[in-house]
Protein backbone atom coordinates (compact mmCIF):
# COMPACT_ATOMS: atom_id res chain seq x y z
CA UNK A 1 0.00 0.00 0.00
CA UNK A 2 2.72 2.20 0.78
CA UNK A 3 4.46 3.50 -1.59
CA UNK A 4 8.58 4.60 -0.71
CA UNK A 5 10.39 7.07 -1.65
CA UNK A 6 14.20 7.67 -2.01
CA UNK A 7 17.15 9.14 -3.46
CA UNK A 8 18.42 7.21 -6.67
CA UNK A 9 22.17 6.53 -5.70
CA UNK A 10 24.65 4.53 -7.45
CA UNK A 11 24.11 1.55 -5.17
CA UNK A 12 21.19 -0.46 -4.88
CA UNK A 13 22.30 -1.07 -1.19
CA UNK A 14 19.03 0.91 0.10
CA UNK A 15 16.41 -0.45 -2.14
CA UNK A 16 17.26 -3.76 -1.53
CA UNK A 17 17.45 -2.88 2.37
CA UNK A 18 13.59 -1.79 2.41
CA UNK A 19 12.64 -4.41 0.15
CA UNK A 20 13.79 -6.89 2.98
CA UNK A 21 12.07 -4.66 5.35
CA UNK A 22 8.60 -5.16 3.85
CA UNK A 23 8.28 -2.39 1.42
CA UNK A 24 7.37 -3.64 -2.03
CA UNK A 25 6.42 -0.37 -3.98
CA UNK A 26 9.78 2.04 -4.09
CA UNK A 27 10.60 4.74 -6.39
CA UNK A 28 13.43 6.55 -6.56
CA UNK A 29 13.58 10.01 -6.71
CA UNK A 30 16.75 11.35 -9.71
CA UNK A 31 18.76 14.20 -8.50
CA UNK A 32 16.64 17.56 -9.20
CA UNK A 33 14.04 16.42 -11.16
CA UNK A 34 10.50 17.04 -10.11
CA UNK A 35 7.98 14.13 -10.48
CA UNK A 36 4.23 13.74 -9.88
CA UNK A 37 2.71 11.24 -7.13
CA UNK A 38 -0.52 12.37 -7.31
CA UNK A 39 -2.87 14.78 -9.80
CA UNK A 40 -2.29 17.31 -6.96
CA UNK A 41 1.86 16.81 -5.60
CA UNK A 42 4.57 16.80 -7.29
CA UNK A 43 8.49 15.77 -4.83
CA UNK A 44 11.68 16.26 -6.06
CA UNK A 45 15.26 15.68 -4.30
CA UNK A 46 18.24 17.43 -4.26
CA UNK A 47 21.35 16.14 -3.47
CA UNK A 48 23.79 18.76 -1.36
CA UNK A 49 26.96 17.57 -1.29
CA UNK A 50 27.95 13.77 -1.01
CA UNK A 51 25.99 13.10 2.16
CA UNK A 52 22.73 15.28 2.22
CA UNK A 53 20.03 15.29 -0.16
CA UNK A 54 17.03 17.33 0.75
CA UNK A 55 12.84 17.26 -0.14
CA UNK A 56 10.47 19.28 -2.06
CA UNK A 57 7.23 19.01 -2.21
CA UNK A 58 4.26 21.21 -4.29
CA UNK A 59 0.99 20.27 -3.62
CA UNK A 60 -1.86 22.36 -5.16
CA UNK A 61 -0.48 25.91 -5.50
CA UNK A 62 1.52 25.68 -2.10
CA UNK A 63 4.97 24.77 -1.69
CA UNK A 64 7.21 23.19 1.34
CA UNK A 65 11.41 22.30 1.03
CA UNK A 66 13.20 19.95 3.86
CA UNK A 67 16.40 21.25 4.30
CA UNK A 68 17.48 19.96 7.16
CA UNK A 69 21.52 19.96 7.37
CA UNK A 70 22.22 20.83 4.01
CA UNK A 71 24.34 23.44 2.76
CA UNK A 72 23.34 24.72 -0.43
CA UNK A 73 25.28 27.05 -2.48
CA UNK A 74 24.85 29.94 -5.23
CA UNK A 75 23.63 27.73 -7.85
CA UNK A 76 21.78 25.42 -5.18
CA UNK A 77 19.73 28.27 -4.02
CA UNK A 78 18.75 29.13 -7.89
CA UNK A 79 18.18 25.45 -9.13
CA UNK A 80 15.85 24.83 -6.13
CA UNK A 81 14.49 28.51 -5.92
CA UNK A 82 13.62 27.67 -9.98
CA UNK A 83 11.96 24.39 -9.16
CA UNK A 84 9.47 26.10 -7.01
CA UNK A 85 8.60 29.67 -9.19
CA UNK A 86 10.65 32.00 -7.08
CA UNK A 87 8.75 31.25 -4.12
CA UNK A 88 8.59 28.65 -1.21
CA UNK A 89 5.63 28.30 1.43
CA UNK A 90 7.51 26.79 3.90
CA UNK A 91 11.18 25.97 4.75
CA UNK A 92 12.27 23.22 7.04
CA UNK A 93 15.87 23.46 8.33
CA UNK A 94 18.39 22.80 10.87
CA UNK A 95 18.35 25.00 13.74
CA UNK A 96 21.61 23.74 16.04
CA UNK A 97 24.45 21.45 16.27
CA UNK A 98 23.51 18.03 15.70
CA UNK A 99 26.98 16.73 16.67
CA UNK A 100 30.55 17.09 17.12
CA UNK A 101 33.71 14.90 17.21
CA UNK A 102 33.59 14.86 20.82
CA UNK A 103 36.67 16.43 21.23
CA UNK A 104 36.95 19.30 23.83
CA UNK A 105 39.61 21.01 22.04
CA UNK A 106 37.64 21.97 19.47
CA UNK A 107 35.29 23.65 22.25
CA UNK A 108 36.01 27.65 21.49
CA UNK A 109 34.85 26.98 17.54
CA UNK A 110 31.61 25.28 19.12
CA UNK A 111 29.77 28.02 20.03
CA UNK A 112 30.79 29.98 16.33
CA UNK A 113 29.40 27.19 14.76
CA UNK A 114 26.09 27.47 16.29
CA UNK A 115 25.95 30.94 15.81
CA UNK A 116 26.41 30.01 11.94
CA UNK A 117 23.76 27.39 11.57
CA UNK A 118 21.39 30.43 12.81
CA UNK A 119 23.12 32.93 10.74
CA UNK A 120 22.54 30.15 7.55
CA UNK A 121 18.97 30.07 8.37
CA UNK A 122 18.61 33.55 7.58
CA UNK A 123 20.43 33.16 4.17
CA UNK A 124 18.29 29.71 3.57
CA UNK A 125 16.18 31.80 3.99
CA UNK A 126 16.73 35.08 1.95
CA UNK A 127 17.83 33.40 -0.97
CA UNK A 128 15.26 30.79 -1.33
CA UNK A 129 12.63 33.51 -1.22
CA UNK A 130 11.07 31.84 1.60
CA UNK A 131 7.86 32.72 2.90
CA UNK A 132 7.68 30.92 6.67
CA UNK A 133 10.70 29.14 8.11
CA UNK A 134 9.63 26.54 10.83
CA UNK A 135 13.12 25.25 12.57
CA UNK A 136 12.80 21.27 13.20
CA UNK A 137 15.83 19.59 13.11
CA UNK A 138 18.14 19.63 16.17
CA UNK A 139 16.04 18.63 19.29
CA UNK A 140 18.98 16.68 20.47
CA UNK A 141 20.50 16.49 23.85
CA UNK A 142 24.13 15.29 24.37
CA UNK A 143 23.99 12.96 27.30
CA UNK A 144 27.39 11.22 26.69
CA UNK A 145 30.32 12.40 29.44
CA UNK A 146 32.54 12.73 26.05
CA UNK A 147 30.11 15.67 24.41
CA UNK A 148 27.66 16.80 27.19
CA UNK A 149 29.82 19.67 26.99
CA UNK A 150 28.06 20.84 23.70
CA UNK A 151 24.25 21.16 25.41
CA UNK A 152 25.95 24.53 27.00
CA UNK A 153 26.70 26.12 22.93
CA UNK A 154 22.70 24.67 21.63
CA UNK A 155 20.30 27.01 19.71
CA UNK A 156 17.35 27.58 21.30
CA UNK A 157 13.51 28.16 19.80
CA UNK A 158 14.28 31.37 21.10
CA UNK A 159 17.53 31.98 19.68
CA UNK A 160 15.80 31.20 16.10
CA UNK A 161 12.94 33.92 16.62
CA UNK A 162 15.37 36.66 17.79
CA UNK A 163 17.79 36.06 14.81
CA UNK A 164 14.43 36.06 12.33
CA UNK A 165 12.42 39.19 14.23
CA UNK A 166 16.24 40.83 13.61
CA UNK A 167 16.12 40.28 10.11
CA UNK A 168 12.04 40.71 10.23
CA UNK A 169 11.42 37.37 8.55
CA UNK A 170 8.65 34.99 9.40
CA UNK A 171 9.64 31.93 11.63
CA UNK A 172 6.76 29.70 13.47
CA UNK A 173 7.93 27.00 15.67
CA UNK A 174 5.92 23.60 16.22
CA UNK A 175 5.52 22.97 20.04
Amino acid sequence: RVTLLFQEKSSDRMPEAFQRLGFRKIKLLKHAKMVKITDETDVFVYQIGVMDSSLGVKNNGYSLFNLNDCEPNRKDYKTISKKFGGKIDILLNQFSLAGNNGSRKDMPKIGEKARNILNNMIRDHINLNVKTSIPFASFIYFSSITNEYINQHHNTIADVKEIFAKHSLNVKALY
